[in-house]
């Protein structure tokens, strides 16, 4: 039987983990398999297509890559899933004609990724499946359900490349003797050429500790990456910064673009106030972390335009503005924060009540007060005409 995969060209860096052990599963089972990112018309023909999902925001793109699929190769049985698919399977069908699959195929969750599918310089790894939490904003208990680890999962990287992405949602609520057996495999990993390994989902700051802290000592984990999600884990984040920099897995720094800087996951338009926000990303750069501001938005609100009951539009994206879309907030410095934040509350407030373009003409004359300053010979040279 022939078979094609096919991964819908949305922005995505990282390889279709999905579709790799569904291509494992095939070839092991005896049928030919070919895999294509976006559309394209072959000559031969197929007798089964898998077209995988992901984010809800990509439905157009997704829908429109079924679709062309389904005119092209009328013949060919179609099966979709991912998330977008089992988060919103009526949806797909109705405008399809397409029943999705629900979460996992596990068959295929026992197999071994089909490698030569991956062209990134990381090996895409889960220790463990689903999620001790159970937050109201998140769709991993809906889709995977509670913790459950997996044994074996070292038999899933690939040796040839130098990092390992490891996508468990939520690594240290595995617990002391389950996180020790798998520190105790990544080490050994090192030592085969491994140089880099990257939590990439966060890690749980509210069970982050010195016992763990100790045990990952010496691991090059990069970037460490906690979530500030709400008001609740205040003082988790900030002590959990703090140790990672006392046990050397984050290089110590306050307001200051220097080393690696934690990275943090900051929710907002959810149940937060504006000035919970503002309070939580000061936090992070205070304690020289480096935040991530996160827009929530329900699942199957497609075109993302949500806004929470605290919030307004204006202020919703005026939060994305004023990171300059690049979706960070780094500790480059006390003084660059606050013009752009604020020193305090209310200034923030005002700034994020601005329009689009009045947060883009503050950052320009901001930018062209830097250059006069770097270029001044002298006083009055900083001197406006």
């Amino acid at each position: 039987m022939k078979v094609l995969l096919v991964e819908p060209n949305y922005n995505s860096k990282y390889a279709p983990l999905g579709l790799m052990k569904i291509s494992a599963m095939l070839k092991r089972q005896g049928h030919e398999v070919s895999f294509i990112k976006g559309r394209k018309i072959f000559p031969e023909k197929f007798d089964q297509i898998y077209i995988t999902s992901l984010f809800t925001f990509w439905y157009k793109i997704t829908i429109e890559t079924i679709l062309f699929y389904k005119h092209h190769y009328p013949k060919a049985e179609i099966k979709t899933g991912g998330i977008f698919a089992s988060l919103m399977p009526n949806y797909i069908k109705q405008h399809t004609g397409i029943a999705p699959h629900f979460g996992l195929i596990p068959e295929a969750e026992k197999e071994i990724p089909d490698l030569s599918m991956n062209s990134s310089e990381s090996s895409i790894v889960f220790t463990s499946r689903g999620c001790i939490r159970k937050c109201g904003f998140c769709i991993v208990p809906k889709v995977e359900g509670d913790l459950k680890p997996i044994e074996g999962w070292e038999r899933y990287v690939d040796l040839s490349k130098p990092n390992i992405t490891f996508w468990d949602n939520n690594w240290f609520a595995k617990g002391m003797t389950e996180l020790e057996n798998d520190v105790k495999i990544i080490r050994d990993l090192i030592k085969r050429g491994i140089r880099e390994v990257d939590f990439n989902q966060g890690l749980d700051a509210r069970i982050f500790n010195d016992d763990i802290a100790k045990l990952l000592e010496g691991i090059p984990i990069k970037p460490i990456r906690f979530a500030f999600d709400n008001m609740s884990e205040d003082g988790f984040v900030q002590r959990g910064i703090e140790t990672a920099q006392k046990y050397g897995l984050l290089k110590k720094q306050k307001w200051s673009g220097t080393g690696m800087p934690a990275t943090i996951y900051v929710l907002y338009n959810f149940n937060d106030t504006p000035e919970d926000f503002y309070y939580r990303i000061r936090e992070v750069i205070k304690a020289g972390g480096m935040s991530f501001p996160m827009q929530y938005a329900p699942h199957d609100d497609l075109d993302r335009k949500y806004v929470g009951r605290h919030w307004t539009k204006v202020q919703r994206d005026a939060v994305k503005t004023m990171t300059n879309n690049l979706g960070q907030i780094s500790a480059e410095s006390r003084e660059a924060f606050e013009f752009t934040w604020g020193k305090t509350k209310k200034e923030f407030l005002d700034n994020i009540n601005m329009t689009k373009k009045e947060i883009r003409k503050k950052q320009i004359k901001r930018m062209v007060d830097n250059i006069r300053r770097r270029t001044a010979t002298s006083p009055e040279d900083l001197c406006t005409k």
